[in-house]
């Protein structure tokens, strides 16, 4: 599980640099690819594992805005992070995570 979160991850960024640099439509990322990169994470154990999830959010929330409509996070991806965070004892990670569901109440909810 350790190596896989890593080669799905490098798979999930070629899959960007496809999109963006070829307009290859058929292989742009979505917020359930995205999701499963980020469970893949959760469940690696890796020491990282908070901060990838946490870089691919960021980056799904940026590229949605520049008119990327499949990649905004949800409730199931913010979840992961949750479950992941609360795995790796960051308590206070977690209550600003849930702080943000609660802002956004639109478009995630916890």
């Amino acid at each position: 599980p350790k190596e896989g979160a890593v080669f799905a991850d490098s798979l999930l960024d070629w899959m960007f640099q496809e999109a963006k640099q070829k307009h290859h439509f058929a292989v742009q990322p979505t917020t359930l690819s995205v999701g499963v990169v980020l469970k893949a994470w959760s469940e690696s154990g890796r020491n990282e594992a908070c901060e990838k999830i946490e870089e691919w959010i960021e980056r799904m929330e940026i590229l949605n805005e520049q008119g990327w409509p499949n990649l905004q996070p949800n409730t199931v991806v913010y979840n992961i992070w949750l479950h992941t965070l609360a795995r790796s004892k960051q308590r206070n990670r977690a209550e600003k995570v849930l702080q943000t569901m609660l802002e956004r109440q639109g478009s995630v909810a916890p």
